[in-house]
């Protein structure tokens, strides 16, 4: 039997409106030892990912501010998949997107997310 993703995601995620600030993001993603939080709008549809990277990256610049809005900032094109897609098929696609994670989503609803972490977890 081949493992899918409903087998190993993380389903007590941190979610974040794309609305908030970076400050914000940043004391959450410190608080929950995280690295990647994907990004709702209103309608609690996703809208993209904020990850550490994206936030080095802002910082970066000469211009950064803690107080700019998420979606400014945030991965908006999000790589997805659904519970049953195979894990071998789901870290293909990691490494071929270049992604640290992956939300799951069952229709347009978020139901877990699966993570690098989440793979060394379940071969260790």
């Amino acid at each position: 039997m081949q493992l899918e993703a409903k087998d190993i995601m993380s389903t007590d995620l941190m979610i974040l409106s794309f609305d908030k600030d970076i400050n914000f993001a940043e004391v959450i993603l410190e608080a929950k030892h995280v690295r990647h939080i994907p990004v709702v709008d209103h309608n609690d549809t996703l809208v993209g990912m904020l990850s550490v990277r994206d936030i080095a990256n802002h910082f970066s610049k000469a211009d950064a501010s803690h107080f700019i809005q998420i979606k400014n900032i945030m991965s908006k094109e999000v790589v997805t998949a659904s519970p049953k897609t195979k894990l071998s098929d789901l870290a293909k696609l990691m490494i071929e997107k270049n992604v640290g994670a992956v939300p799951i989503l069952e229709g347009t609803k978020i139901v877990g997310m699966v993570s690098e972490r989440d793979f060394l977890k379940t071969y260790l």
